[in-house]
């Protein structure tokens, strides 16, 4: 699966995702990631190789992984 979100909140932060800009609220923003999923589904080799990208990337985001930066931001 190849995720297509907005920028907005936690979701800024994720590099496994085709990230449209704006508050996900809006029409714009909405139809401009339905416009991005059909750009996509559209290009099939495009769409592949994002998609192997991504599974690389979120290989390594464990809970394990997710767990050490979160007892890192909470030190004291």
């Amino acid at each position: 699966c190849v995720p297509v979100t907005t920028d907005y909140a936690v979701l800024s932060e994720k590099s496994y995702c085709v990230k449209i800009p704006g508050e996900p609220a809006t029409k714009e923003t909405q139809e401009a990631v339905a416009y991005k999923i059909v750009e996509l589904l559209k290009n099939p080799e495009e769409l592949a190789t994002i998609r192997q990208q991504f599974i690389e990337v979120a290989k390594h985001e464990t809970w394990d992984q997710i767990a050490k930066v979160w007892l890192q931001n909470f030190e004291v």
